[in-house]
C-alpha cells in the first residue's frame, strides 16, 4: 500500500499524461484530454486502494473486531471509526511527492526562457 500510494501522486498522473501526449496530435489537444484522464486515472487508482485497504483489515482481523464492538454498543449508538493504514500513508506519500516536485522544479527543471534567443 505505501508503494500504491506513492504511485497514486506520481506515477498514475505521469502516465496517463504521457500515454495521452502520445496519441494527441497537438499540445493543447493533449492538455485538454489529458486532465479529465487523469482524474479519472487517479480515481479508480485511489478505489483499487481503498480496496487492498478493506481487504488487509479483514485479513488482520480489524474488522471483525469492530463489527463486534458495534454490536456491544447495541443501536442508536456510534462506534469509533475504523481506521486502516491507508490513511497516513496517503499523507505521508503526498508530502513525499510535494517534496519531489518542489526538489525538480527548483533544481532540475529546465527554463526554455533563459536559454531562447529572439
Amino acid at each position: 500500500m505505501a508503494a500504491g500510494s506513492l504511485m497514486l501522486w506520481i506515477a498514475v498522473p505521469t502516465g496517463s499524461l504521457w500515454v495521452t501526449a502520445h496519441f494527441a496530435k497537438t499540445s493543447g489537444e493533449a492538455l485538454v484530454i489529458g486532465l479529465p484522464i487523469t482524474v479519472a486515472a487517479m480515481i479508480t487508482f485511489g478505489a483499487l486502494l481503498a480496496w487492498l485497504n478493506g481487504l488487509y483489515l479483514r485479513v488482520t482481523g480489524s474488522l471483525a473486531y469492530w463489527e463486534a464492538e458495534e454490536k456491544e454498543l447495541g443501536p442508536g449508538a456510534s462506534p469509533r471509526y475504523l481506521h486502516g493504514p491507508l490513511e497516513i500513508l496517503l499523507v505521508i506519500s503526498l508530502v513525499i511527492a510535494l517534496v519531489v516536485l518542489c526538489v525538480w522544479f527548483f533544481v532540475f527543471a529546465h527554463n526554455p526562457s533563459l536559454t531562447s534567443t529572439w
